[in-house]
């Protein structure tokens, strides 16, 4: 049952609905390999992001469209006041959301390829389903660390980018917590970090 947190829409018979998400919670981009060191001095020195997190991730379970695949990817993220950003580049040549984005263009702007929000679930099914409902289409999923589900619709038709969606109950608010406290109090050195560093002390990522 969702929440009545949040703000409201109108079903098609124009009754006042919650909607089963909360805000936007991250904007993320996507960036060649060789200009991954590149594109993350773009966004600590000339926007004064930071201190960004770095790690490796691979996620279980994958599916593109419904095909199994095996993308790897390594993701930084920090924050710059409260909006936090996610700078990710592929690292292995599976078929991906990643990759098909930077394929698609020649050249790379200097603070990479805009490529999704991630938006806060109340109820993730609910929240997939509204998406879906409203001219998402099937993108890619995969369960993280937790074993929490995580997808990314497809709304390029809609929105112009990918929709993240995390379903409740990961350690995603608390390493955000801790990312957004890190950036608090930034004095501008040491601006890329080892993601190692945030995780420390949280279950799902102990070993």
């Amino acid at each position: 049952m969702a929440d009545t947190i949040g703000p409201k829409h109108k079903n098609e018979d124009q009754e006042t609905m919650p909607l089963p998400f909360k805000s936007i919670i991250q904007i993320a981009y996507v960036s060649r390999a060789e200009l991954f060191d590149e594109c993350l001095a773009y966004w600590t020195d000339v926007v004064g992001a930071g201190p960004f997190f770095v790690g490796d991730f691979e996620l279980e379970n994958q599916l593109l469209r419904g095909k199994r695949t095996e993308c790897t990817i390594t993701a930084a993220m920090g924050y710059r006041g409260d909006q936090q950003i996610e700078i990710i580049r592929p690292t292995n040549d599976s078929p991906s959301i990643y990759r098909e984005t930077i394929d698609e263009h020649a050249r790379q702007p200097a603070g990479g390829h805009f490529h999704h929000y991630m938006f806060e679930p109340i109820d993730y099914d609910a929240a997939v389903a509204h998406f879906m409902k409203h001219g998402c289409r099937e993108g890619f999923s995969g369960v993280m660390a937790g074993n929490k589900r995580l997808t990314y619709l497809d709304g390029r038709d809609t929105m112009g980018c990918y929709v993240e969606l995390i379903e409740p109950g990961s350690a995603f608010p608390e390493l955000s917590r801790r990312m957004r406290a890190a950036a608090a109090k930034w004095d501008g050195s040491n601006p890329v970090r080892s993601f190692a560093e945030i995780i420390e002390g949280i279950p799902d990522f102990s070993g």
